[in-house]
């Protein structure tokens, strides 16, 4: 769990500087004011983004150790393929909402796969908590 939570806090970081200078760092890149305008927005969103970035790669990597791939594969696909690129489509070009809808389609397809993959590894590390005492000696 520590590494986990390392991942979350570095990516809170990340996160809070996005949020408290969006303006310097688009600045860095561009003077056109609508691109800085919609970049800032963006940033709001990838924001949030690097949070759930953060718990999925610790999480991801605490199951690679614990040798469990072939589950989490299928569940990033489901999540990112099944249902964060059908959702950023459907927000951002079918409902017109442009970039931030693609955004939260990629948002909710890391989160899913974050959340599945801690809770996974929860199940996992319990069963092997569990199952040393429950083993009788004779």
């Amino acid at each position: 769990y520590a590494g986990i939570l390392l991942c979350i806090i570095v990516m809170a970081v990340s996160a809070s500087i996005f949020v408290i200078v969006p303006e310097m760092i688009v600045g860095l890149y561009t003077e056109d004011l609508q691109v800085q305008t919609l970049a800032i927005q963006l940033l709001y969103m990838a924001a949030i983004f690097q949070l759930s970035d953060g718990m999925q790669v610790g999480a991801l990597g605490a199951l690679r150790g614990l040798k469990d791939t072939k589950i989490p594969l299928v569940a990033n696909v489901a999540a990112y393929w099944g249902l964060g690129l059908p959702l950023a489509y459907l927000v951002g070009i079918h409902f017109n909402v442009g970039p931030a809808g693609m955004w939260v389609g990629l948002i909710t397809g890391l989160s899913t796969a974050a959340v599945f993959h801690s809770w996974r590894f929860r199940i996992l590390t319990n069963r092997l908590l569990i199952l040393p005492s429950s083993r009788k000696f004779t």
